[in-house]
């Protein structure tokens, strides 16, 4: 529990430091005070990826394995050759590595890529990080040069105001 814990207050790290150009502490930081009050979100859909990627490589790579099994039986069904056998299971058993870890590559870009879409979420739903890239396209549009970095928070900078009504309900 509290490694699903830290991982998911944490999980944001490598977002903040790629987009923000941070410190690591300042990352760490930044990546617990996103997560605040959108912690169970924030886990629930890096577990429904993780399943679904692992799901995914094992509806691929189950078959390979099992094919394996009957590729070495064939090769040799008497026993006569071992030889003949063992080169036949080293050669499935080569392929099951590379789909493994082709699809392991692959998962990882997509987790990655939850990860930095779960940050901009974040940022676009807690600051306003949204309102921020339109002003800056709208001044790059316009012809200014020697915008700051929408990406960048200054430690100064408070969040954007919430473009949301307010709320009918009493505090």
């Amino acid at each position: 529990m509290l490694w699903f814990w830290l991982n998911t207050k944490l999980s944001l790290v490598p977002s903040v430091l790629m987009a923000e150009r941070t410190g690591i502490r300042t990352a760490m930081k930044r990546s617990w005070a996103l997560t605040r009050r959108s912690f169970w979100k924030t886990l629930g859909i890096e577990l429904l990826v993780a399943v679904i990627i692992g799901v995914a490589t094992q509806v691929i790579t189950t078959p390979i394995s099992l094919v394996s099994g009957m590729l070495t039986t064939l090769a040799d069904p008497n026993g006569q050759n071992p030889a003949t056998a063992l080169v036949s299971g080293i050669a499935v058993y080569a392929v099951l590595v590379v789909v493994s870890v082709l699809f392991g590559a692959i998962g990882a870009v997509i987790q990655s890529a939850t990860i930095a879409l779960i940050y901009i979420d974040l940022r676009m739903r807690k600051e306003g990080l949204d309102l921020d890239l339109a002003r800056f396209v709208e001044a790059r549009q316009s012809g200014m040069t020697g915008l700051a970095d929408p990406y960048a928070r200054r430690p100064d900078q408070p969040p954007a105001p919430s473009t949301l009504p307010p709320s009918s309900e009493s505090p």
